[in-house]
């Protein structure tokens, strides 16, 4: 029986064999600054601040999980690798890619993608967001999914 494979985007084209490390979210996330001499920002602070709830949420409940700081992203198929862009890749130039985890073994999480949406208008950011990330960290998956691995992924074939 063939080993599972997973769908991940990435900015460019990665040849098959190509190791995508875990962790790149996290250090995307470590980049944020505030405003610089020239008033230009980096990140997203309600990003960086639904990271920090869900990290916390996490540490606190689920501290058997993998940290999303941690990890390499990917999606079971392609109906939700598409429900995962539509949200992160606005403009459509990720390019996906099939992967395969290099190490079965490292701890992963399958989380719903749903959760990671801001909260409704008019309601409370911390209050609405600890509810997701109980939810996402539970493993309540309604609808399409992410997995978060602490394993590398291998680059099988391109898809896009």
């Amino acid at each position: 029986m063939a080993d599972p494979t997973y769908l991940h985007f990435a900015p460019l084209r990665l040849a098959p064999g190509s190791v995508i490390q875990p962790g790149n979210w996290g250090r995307v996330l470590h980049r944020y600054e505030n405003a610089t001499v020239t008033q230009q920002l980096f990140g997203n602070a309600w990003i960086l601040a639904r990271e920090l709830k869900f990290e916390n949420v996490r540490l606190q409940n689920f501290a058997e999980k993998p940290s999303r700081f941690a990890t390499a992203f990917c999606c079971l198929d392609e109906n939700g690798a598409r429900a995962y862009q539509a949200k992160v890749d606005f403009a459509r130039i990720q390019v996906l890619h099939r992967v395969e985890f290099v190490d079965p073994t490292r701890s992963a999480h399958a989380g719903a993608i749903d959760m990671l949406d801001y909260p409704p208008p008019n309601t409370s950011f911390l209050d609405q967001t600890n509810a997701r990330a109980i939810g996402y960290w539970s493993g309540n998956v309604v609808g399409a999914m992410e997995i978060i691995t602490l394993s590398p992924l291998r680059v099988v074939a391109n898809i896009d």
